[in-house]
């Protein structure tokens, strides 16, 4: 049996790891795993278990935002290293427990954490006066919508077609380069066929990448006009027993954790969506007998598969920067729907509702009560403010838009992003 005394950090964490992973929801024990490995083990890890002390998680903390990122120059985002400060004081508390009693008190709690001021540009706005970082206008969300709908309308063309001089000069226009031209392929990847439809959904329905990936057909009730969020998909290590790196995480007792109302224009076009899918199916099977994984997936690779999500973010990342316009995440999307449905007069406790948020608690504190029944069809209000986008933005004073903004980042964190 080895002495407690000289356990080091490094030893007890990665006991407290194995320990932990039937206990947590897979993808955070796969955030935690991650972590513990990559950066705070190297950094800490040395450290004998009864020595580690706030000034040691003070310097990691300083350490990270300064020099933190992996192969690359630059520190850690602050969101990134604050959640390496909980997970360290996640470990250290367990070794204080009476089963353990290694160590007296948590030295992670005397740590306060101080908030990291973004410079006016990074925190507000550009030299254009457009959206918050990460954020888009409604205006901003209909120009990359408009952009992404025509190079959507080339998918799949045959190369006769899409030689032809109007056809290569549209597709320059889109950020399409010769060589991806003269390729057999290019309106076939992802970029063609799968990022107008993501985009689509990502922007009128606030849904997480993650959730969207894992969005089946039967989740969606064209009779009550709403998608039930079930589930999510995460990628960690691959298991012996499994044949991919990725799981599927499902609400408890299988309920949905929301019902996002949705238009007649968005049910039109997911059915246009599922026809196109089950032709492409068909003729993938036809040329591979027995390949096809039916998942029911809304958006799946062309064996049906799921697809991986920083694909599709590095694709709409080339899209972006290719057709010189202002950076947006797959999260963003998410942000802009909250704050715009804010700025729309939507009451935050329907913002929250839609985007997720289960605690009646929190409603009733930080909201007004949340009605059952009868709530108003927010996906048509959004869908208004699009059609409207320049009048709508015009109206906004900038202090409206911080203000949004404000509630905006308030309304995810509680839900959790």
């Amino acid at each position: 049996m080895q002495d407690a005394s000289k356990l080091t950090f490094e030893e007890y964490a990665k006991k407290w790891i194995l320990i932990e992973k039937n206990r947590m929801l897979r993808n955070t024990w796969e955030e935690y795993s991650r972590a513990l490995r990559t950066h705070i083990i190297p950094a800490m890890g040395h450290l004998l278990l009864k020595e580690v002390n706030a000034y040691h998680i003070n310097d990691y903390i300083s350490i990270k935002l300064a020099n933190g990122r992996l192969n690359v120059k630059g520190g850690l985002n602050p969101n990134t290293v604050r959640k390496h400060l909980a997970y360290i004081s996640v470990v250290l508390e367990s070794a204080t427990e009476k089963n353990n009693m290694l160590i007296p008190y948590n030295p992670a709690r005397l740590v306060k954490w101080k908030k990291i001021k973004q410079s006016r540009k990074e925190n507000l706005r550009d030299s254009n006066n457009s959206a918050v970082t990460n954020c888009y206008s409604a205006q901003e969300l209909n120009m990359l919508l408009s952009l992404l709908e025509r190079l959507y309308s080339y998918r799949r063309l045959p190369k006769k077609e899409k030689l032809k001089d109007e056809n290569v000069a549209a597709l320059k226009k889109l950020g399409f380069t010769d060589e991806e031209i003269k390729s057999s392929l290019a309106l076939f990847k992802a970029k063609t066929v799968i990022l107008y439809p993501f985009v689509y959904i990502a922007s009128r329905t606030g849904m997480r990448r993650s959730e969207i990936l894992a969005l089946q057909w039967d989740d969606i009730d064209y009779n009550q006009k709403v998608i039930k969020v079930h589930s999510s998909i995460h990628y960690g290590t691959k298991e012996i027993y499994e044949d991919k790196g990725y799981f599927f995480n499902t609400t408890k007792e299988g309920k949905p954790k929301s019902y996002i109302k949705i238009t007649d224009k968005d049910m039109a076009f997911l059915k246009q969506l599922r026809k196109e899918q089950m032709k492409e199916r068909r003729k993938f099977e036809k040329r591979n007998p027995g390949k096809y994984h039916d998942k029911n997936l809304v958006f799946c690779q062309r064996n049906g598969l799921p697809l991986w999500g920083d694909n599709i973010a590095d694709t709409l990342k080339e899209f972006i920067e290719s057709n010189n316009l202002k950076p947006i995440t797959l999260h963003g999307f998410r942000h802009t729907h909250c704050t715009l449905l804010i700025l729309a007069g939507v009451d935050d406790a329907y913002v929250a509702q839609r985007l997720g948020h289960q605690d009646p608690a929190f409603s009733r504190r930080k909201y007004v009560h949340v009605p059952r029944g009868n709530t108003p069809n927010i996906g048509d209000i959004f869908e208004k403010l699009l059609e409207n986008g320049e009048e709508f933005d015009d109206k906004l004073t900038l202090a409206e838009r911080i203000d949004a903004e404000k509630k905006a980042e308030l309304i995810l964190d509680k839900i959790g992003g």
